[in-house]
Parts: C-alpha cells; structure tokens; sequence
C-alpha cells in the first residue's frame, strides 16, 4: 500500500489547489459575463438623416462600436478560456510531482532479501 508524503508534497497541494482556484476563476468570468454585460444593449442600429454624410457617419460609427461589443466578447471568452487551461496545466504540472513513501511489504522484502 503506497501512501502520500505530506511534508514532501505540500508545495504539490498548494500548486494543485492553486489550478482548481484558476479554473473555478475561468469559469466565474465565463459565467458572469453573459449575467452583467447585456451585449444586445449595445448594439446600435444605423438610422438614417436627411443628409448623406450624417447617415454615412452614423453608419460607421454603429459598425465600429458593434465591432467593439464582439471584441469585448472574444477577449471575455479568451480570458477565462486561458484561466482554465493554465489551471488544468498546473493541475498536470503539479500532480506528476506528487511523491510516495515507499510501500511497506516492499521495504520488508528488501530488509529480508538483504539478509
């Protein structure tokens, strides 16, 4: 029966705990930026002016700010897609170091074969 090093493997607990932190913070902001950010409220539609130019402008200006509202949802989802995946990298990461004490039959062959 092989069983965890705790004095050995704390900083491995930290760094482990530290990747479920950062997946829980990934899939918070995910989560939060659909619930806060109402991004159909921020979509502006073209209206049109009696003059060519006003209309031209307002048309341009609704297109950048509409491309501005997507680029705030890309960077959103960007986010928490890194947070999670650096989580889970630290998870990987830290979890292979995790040390074992030795198994105690083992250590009882090794005396006996010693002998």
């Amino acid at each position: 029966m092989r069983r965890l090093n705790l004095k050995k493997n704390i900083w491995s607990y930290v760094g482990i705990l530290a990747g479920v932190f950062g997946i829980v913070i990934g899939i918070k902001i995910f989560a939060d930026s659909h619930t806060y950010i109402d991004y159909d409220f921020f979509q502006l539609s073209a209206v049109e002016f009696g003059a060519d130019f006003y209309t031209e402008i307002h048309q341009t200006v609704t297109r950048i700010s509409n491309f501005i509202v997507a680029i705030c949802g890309m960077l959103v989802l960007a986010v928490s897609s890194l947070f999670v995946f650096l989580g889970i990298a630290d998870i990987c990461f830290f979890a292979q170091q995790l040390q074992f004490s030795k198994d105690i039959k083992t250590v009882n062959c090794e005396i006996e074969n010693q002998d």
